[in-house]
């Protein structure tokens, strides 16, 4: 995608031959007669071997690619411009005839689709005519068919990116043709959070099952786990929670409490305790583009965007499990964040809230943990007694913490009976009901309420179970 720069090259030629070859490769790849008489799925799993690469060592797809771009560079034809766009549209019509199809009819539901990303290096390079090479790319996209069975998409970890569809009487790469003038907007927001939720648990080892848990939030990690578990092995768990943590800090291996970044701390923080910035911070652009950070309003002007960490257990518990590695993690996150509320870069709520917050996070990460029963438990996503949560929290005996309620016997209940299971905080502004209640239990969430005003600042869910076998609402 990025030619080497000492070395002067057409690259709308260069384009249109990267393009061609990926088309010819796939096609050949699906046409061959051994592979066409097997089912989709074992199709796919064959193009993932194929084409994915977990390393640096190149895969055979990538090879093929080149080769075929050493070919079409030889042919004697290949320099004329009518040729290239006829060859590559010709590529692509093969390549969609060759795709499996998922019905009898021979219709090719599936879609090829090419995804470009860290998208913005094609933005700041240009070429002699200061075109972009993101443009330039453009150009040779828009030569391809419309219902092609190909798709191409642009992705970044950058807002620039977004900015790229001038008015047409500004845009250097528009043609009197018009191809190319039609594009999708920015997408800013895709509702994908909690999609593969299953059914409401009916027991307390179904609402503890950690693949219940990684299915709330983004739809990777529980399908992640899923599959993990399935294949069999070790350290399914560990290993998820640990991509998690990974993409959460945006590192290849865990940092040092040293090492953290004021942006990592906050990428942490939001993730448990829903801290949220001044909408001015620049903090946001680096948490929505490495952080895991969810982009909720672009201004108009493009100037400055509003991040925010929903509620996604997945997240949660590998933040808090990262916490929870040293006692330095801890404390360095508590210094940065109590100099951000110094110099007013939080957006709402108060240091004493926020310090509850933390506390009562500590607090369950310090109590004993209940046996699920199930063979994995996260450890930073566990449920505690609510007397055994009392006694860490307070250092008294929880027979004489004052619980609001004047009845020994609805006292003793809560003692004994009483279970609380939450690992972050959300955010909430309306009185919640018992059924909402409910749905903070089974996501492992605590609210946090309305910050400066009188009443409740934050709730947790308290389930009153005498065995903990059945669930109910």
């Amino acid at each position: 995608m990025l030619p080497d720069q000492a070395v002067k090259v057409d690259l709308q030629e260069r384009y249109a031959r990267l393009l061609t070859a990926i088309f010819r490769v796939v096609a050949s790849f699906f046409s061959k007669p051994d592979r066409q008489d097997k089912l989709i799925k074992d199709q796919l799993d064959a193009w993932n071997k194929y084409s994915l690469q977990l390393d640096d060592t190149p895969v055979q797809f990538a090879c093929d690619v080149q080769e075929e771009m050493k070919m079409l560079a030889e042919q004697s034809n290949w320099d004329n411009s009518a040729t290239r766009i006829r060859v590559l549209q010709a590529a692509a019509k093969k390549m969609n005839q060759s795709v499996p199809s998922t019905n009898q009819e021979g219709v090719a539901q599936l879609k090829v689709l090419l995804a470009i990303d860290e998208a913005r290096n094609l933005v700041e390079q240009t070429d002699d005519e200061e075109v972009s090479y993101f443009r330039l790319f453009r150009r040779v996209l828009a030569e391809l068919p419309i219902s092609g069975g190909f798709f191409s998409v642009f992705t970044d970890t950058t807002s620039r990116l977004a900015n790229f569809s001038p008015a047409l009487d500004d845009d250097p790469s528009a043609r009197p043709d018009g191809h190319g003038a039609e594009l999708f907007e920015p997408i800013y927001q895709i509702p994908s959070l909690d999609l593969f939720v299953p059914a409401l648990p009916k027991t307390w080892r179904e609402l503890l099952s950690p693949g219940r848990l990684l299915t709330y939030g983004g739809p990777f990690y529980g399908l992640y786990y899923e599959h993990a578990t399935k294949k069999g092995g070790a350290n399914q768990l560990e290993n998820t929670l640990c991509i998690a943590g990974l993409k959460l800090l945006c590192r290849s291996k865990f940092p040092t409490s040293k090492m953290l970044t004021q942006s990592q701390i906050f990428a942490l923080l939001g993730s448990v305790i829903h801290t949220r910035l001044y909408n001015n911070s620049s903090i946001h652009t680096d948490l929505v583009s490495s952080h895991a950070a969810h982009c909720m309003f672009i201004d108009p002007t493009r100037e400055f965007i509003i991040s925010d960490y929903p509620s996604q257990f997945p997240y949660a518990s590998a933040a808090s499990a990262f916490l929870a590695r040293s006692h330095c993690n801890w404390d360095r996150c508590i210094n940065v964040l109590a100099l951000a509320v110094q110099n007013g870069l939080l957006a709402n709520g108060d240091a004493g809230e926020m310090a509850t917050r933390l506390i009562l996070i500590y607090a369950m990460q310090q109590t004993i943990i209940l046996d699920s029963g199930n063979e994995f438990t996260i450890k930073q996503g566990h449920s505690v007694r609510l007397r055994d949560f009392l006694n860490t929290l307070t250092g008294k005996n929880p027979k004489e913490i004052r619980l609001g309620t004047k009845s020994p016997e609805g006292r003793k209940r809560l003692l004994d009976e009483g279970r609380i299971f939450f690992n972050h905080f959300t955010r909430i502004g309306y009185t919640p009901s018992a059924k909402e209640l409910m749905e903070f239990l089974h996501e492992g969430l605590a609210v946090q309420c309305k910050p400066g005003q009188h009443g409740l600042d934050d709730l947790f869910t308290i389930y009153l179970a005498r065995n903990l076998i059945q669930i109910t609402s």
